[in-house]
């Protein structure tokens, strides 16, 4: 399943990391952060689309190997679509 066939997705927002050069060796083998593209997604979504969303981004970033990063989940109060003045799940749509 693709994110934006899991539910009210009407956007994300992914910011992108820069890191530097240098070899982690860990039990098993190595993990080079430098190597893959680091980035991270904020994804704003009503509770009751939150488990289908989470899901398909989890099968989408999974590759097994370190690196694939975390998923966690924030409530919030109230959200607010400034331009028009909605609330609630009318300004997350």
């Amino acid at each position: 399943m693709r994110v934006s066939e899991a539910g009210a997705v009407s956007g994300i927002d992914v910011t992108e990391h820069a890191e530097t050069a240098y070899e982690l060796l860990m039990v098993g083998g190595s993990f080079h952060p430098g190597d893959p593209h680091r980035a991270a997604a904020a994804v704003l979504v009503t509770e009751d689309a939150r488990e289908g969303v989470m899901a398909a981004v989890e099968s989408a970033a999974r590759t097994g190997h370190f690196g694939d990063g975390k998923i966690w989940t924030i409530g919030v109060r109230v959200a607010v679509r400034v331009r028009t003045g909605e609330r609630g799940a009318a300004a997350i749509a």
